[in-house]
């Protein structure tokens, strides 16, 4: 399994990270998590997109950071099959066909959510075991203003987005060789959505054997609370995730 950082960035688009999408590589399946603005750079990879027939794309919630890509895919794909897979009931009171319907309609796009691409269909997941094409993702509720969704893939990469800091997480993670996590704040913050560095470096086991890669960044960072991060991360095994890395997991 390989893992490609497309939008390592939350919220804003800025000139270093686009917003939050994943690319994933295996043998025979091809997997966005999420579909923020970074998914513009997927153009970039054309040269893996044609071996493949279908692209899935898995949403960890609705937010327009993570979704507003999808706006995007007539541009890159009119042969391939598209699975789009989203939180429904429930969790949520509609399908994510119904969902991505309300944003794909007028006045405030051309096309309804069905005629993105030629073949699309729309796949509605659950907390628990669901497939994506060959490869086994495990879901669990997070905590964030709306209903978000850690996804662990095959035991090898666990995504924990948009959310308040949640101990289990940690735990959760162990035996994968990644955890991606949401970075929002250094510090906690009361009643915060996100998770700040602070509560991070503080819950990840002493004997933890995964990697931490910080995504969904502050676009409100600058050099100084960036220097400050790298400060308190010192020398452990915690990285920010940049737009276009690369890992074999």
């Amino acid at each position: 399994m390989k893992l490609t950082v497309l939008g390592s960035g939350g919220w804003i688009p800025t000139n270093e990270n686009e917003t939050a999408c994943y690319m994933i590589e295996t043998d025979e399946d091809l997997i966005l998590l999420d579909a923020g603005t970074g998914l513009s750079n997927l153009s970039k990879y054309q040269h893996v997109i044609q071996h493949y027939e279908t692209l899935h794309i898995v949403l960890s919630h609705y937010h327009f950071d993570h979704i507003i890509g999808l706006s995007y895919l007539p541009m890159m794909f009119n042969n391939h099959k598209i699975r789009i897979y989203g939180p429904g009931e429930p969790a949520y009171s509609q399908g994510v066909k119904q969902i991505l319907h309300r944003f794909f309609s007028e006045p405030f796009s051309g096309s309804s959510a069905e005629e993105l691409t030629p073949n699309i269909s729309f796949i509605d997941y659950r907390e628990g075991m669901f497939n994506v094409g060959n490869v086994e993702f495990e879901a669990f509720q997070q905590h964030h203003s709306h209903v978000s969704y850690g996804l662990k893939l095959d035991g090898a990469l666990y995504y924990a987005s948009d959310t308040s800091l949640l101990p289990e997480t940690f735990q959760r993670a162990e035996g994968v060789k990644m955890l991606l996590h949401d970075c929002w704040e250094l510090e906690p913050v009361e009643e915060s959505f996100h998770s700040s560095l602070g509560e991070i470096l503080e819950a990840i086991p002493a004997k933890a054997t995964y990697q931490v890669g910080l995504v969904h960044r502050n676009p409100r960072w600058g050099l100084n609370e960036l220097a400050a991060a790298q400060e308190k991360i010192g020398s452990r095994y915690v990285v920010f995730m940049e737009d276009y890395q690369h890992y074999e997991l």
